[in-house]
């Protein structure tokens, strides 16, 4: 089952999250506002949940690892705030990650970096700082691209990163990132952009 909102203004009513056997659910490009209801948590056969480019706000909760069967999390260009669940590492089918354009803060949680599924990740324009961890070319074999710029990142660029083999766009510009520019870079063949 498939539910898309389009031209709609207010709340996310509690009662979608009893539909138990919706698995793709669209909600992007309308004007809702407030949270989004815990019971869509526990909507355990979803498997695409996209609320992007609206007025949501609140964070993110720690409930989102309970979507184990998710493939597409895009909750951009919104208003959430606080911290990254880490939770979100409990996504073991996820492919694509899009929390760009939001008010995030802390650091990316290390889970993130273990779900080999993934695909893209895209975190641009939040306030997240911290490091990137050192293995963060070890746990994601099949990543393509990684959005991280226009935050607050600082420290170094782990090594391990040249790891990422099927990496075409690696975006970490405008941060406080320092160190040398890795030659081990050049090992990334498949890559296309580079900020």
């Amino acid at each position: 089952m498939v539910l898309r909102f389009k031209l709609n203004i207010g709340i996310i009513p509690d009662e979608i999250g009893h539909l138990h056997n919706l698995k793709y659910l669209f909600m992007e490009i309308n004007s809702l506002m407030g949270s989004i209801p815990l019971t869509i948590f526990n909507m355990s056969s979803l498997q695409v949940l996209i609320i992007t480019d609206n007025k949501i706000e609140g964070r993110l909760p720690r409930e989102v690892g309970n979507l184990t069967m998710l493939n597409i999390l895009d909750l951009s260009m919104n208003k959430l705030t606080g911290v990254i669940s880490n939770e979100v590492g409990n996504l073991q089918e996820l492919e694509n990650l899009a929390l760009y354009l939001n008010n995030f803060n802390g650091s990316i949680p290390i889970g993130i970096f273990n779900i080999s599924s993934l695909l893209s990740i895209s975190l641009t324009n939040n306030h997240i700082s911290g490091n990137l961890p050192s293995t963060i070319g070890h746990g994601l074999p099949n990543v393509e691209a990684i959005f991280v710029g226009g935050n607050n990142i600082n420290g170094i660029l782990p090594g391990s990163i040249s790891n990422l083999s099927k990496l075409t766009h690696l975006d970490l510009g405008a941060n406080e990132l320092s160190g040398p520019i890795l030659e081990s870079l050049g090992k990334l063949r498949f890559l296309e952009i580079l900020h």
